[in-house]
């Protein structure tokens, strides 16, 4: 069983110690990557003039000129902090598969941005 303290926190799998802060690094990587991708989005389809809000994807965003670095780097950026967030989770947790989880759905992103 995990045992918490203000400091630490014992992983019940493996019996790491995870820090409070490798936790609460773990949740502000999450909420900037929700908040992040979809203020994005919206500033991206915002500025695209060719974009079609009631049918266009917003995988639109990433080949139109004006928009297409913007969006890439974004998805790695957003990748990034999933594979970074899901790291801290997982570990934080004890859980394998919740770290392969957000490492499979980062690289995903990544390899999305750089294609």
């Amino acid at each position: 069983m995990a045992t918490q303290t203000m400091e630490t926190r014992t992983s019940p799998a493996e019996g790491r110690r995870v820090g409070i802060h490798g936790i609460r690094a773990a949740g502000a990587a999450f909420v900037v990557v929700g908040a992040g991708f979809l203020t994005g989005i919206m500033l991206l389809a915002s500025i695209a003039p060719t974009y079609d809000y009631a049918g266009g994807a917003i995988s639109d965003l990433g080949v139109i000129g004006e928009t297409a670095v913007l969006f890439n780097v974004m998805l790695i950026g957003v990748g990034a902090l999933n594979v970074a967030g899901g790291v801290l989770f997982g570990r934080a947790h004890g859980r394998t598969w919740l770290t392969t989880l957000y490492v499979v759905a980062g690289i995903g992103a990544i390899g999305a941005g750089l294609f």
